[in-house]
């Protein structure tokens, strides 16, 4: 949409209007997967966590709880569940960057631990 209304990518539009006004050093980079992410999101291959999906830099779980996180690489992350009014921080340096590697036992223990808050 930005592009059909200014002439200019996203970049050159962030450039001209943000980063130049700003004196920032360099500009900041920014990604979009080449499949989509919100209902495309099966279409990526994320198989460690089927039902989620993904909005507004967070992704949600589609649980009981609705529970949502943030995450980042190495084991990073930050996941919600209000409904057991929990916030788990994790602070970590996981030897592989992806989440693939660290979601079936992080996910379910992360649930877990809000549903045993909750008895």
């Amino acid at each position: 949409m930005i592009r059909r209304v200014t002439g200019k990518s996203i970049s050159e539009n962030l450039h001209e209007r943000i980063w130049s006004k700003l004196g920032t050093e360099q500009d900041a980079y920014f990604s979009v997967d080449s499949v989509g992410n919100k209902e495309f999101l099966a279409k990526a291959g994320f198989k460690t966590i089927p039902g989620w999906s993904y909005r507004d830099m967070w992704w949600v779980s589609h649980n009981e709880h609705g529970a949502f996180a943030a995450r980042g690489v190495h084991g990073q992350a930050v996941y919600v569940d209000t409904k057991a009014e929990m916030v788990i921080a994790r602070f970590a340096s996981y030897p592989l960057a992806a989440n693939s590697n660290l979601d079936p036992t992080t996910l379910p223990a992360f649930h877990a631990l809000a549903k045993l808050l909750m008895e």
